[in-house]
């Protein structure tokens, strides 16, 4: 591990596993299958973890710089999506 990144295996773990928890939620496994165990708490889990890893990738930026990291990274996917949903609404 190398002194400039980080790397929270743990956290990541955690984070799976509360994103298969609310993707079982959504798919009904919960309310049928698993009655005792409260699955709908992953959404919970899931955004407390985003919200720590944003904010430690964040720390040592600016307001602008991370702004302009995210639309970089965001515009470009939603305009190729954005242009397939018109042509596939075409055909």
């Amino acid at each position: 591990m190398s002194n400039k990144t980080k790397n929270f295996s743990g956290i990541s773990l955690l984070r799976a596993i509360a994103a298969l928890g609310i993707m079982l939620y959504h798919i009904g496994f919960g309310q049928n299958y698993l009655k005792s165990i409260n699955l709908s708490a992953g959404i919970h889990i899931f955004f407390c973890i985003s919200a720590f890893l944003v904010m430690y990738s964040t720390q040592k930026k600016t307001a602008g710089i991370f702004i302009i990291g995210r639309l970089t990274r965001i515009i470009p996917l939603y305009l190729i999506i954005t242009v397939a949903t018109f042509a596939a609404a075409k055909i």
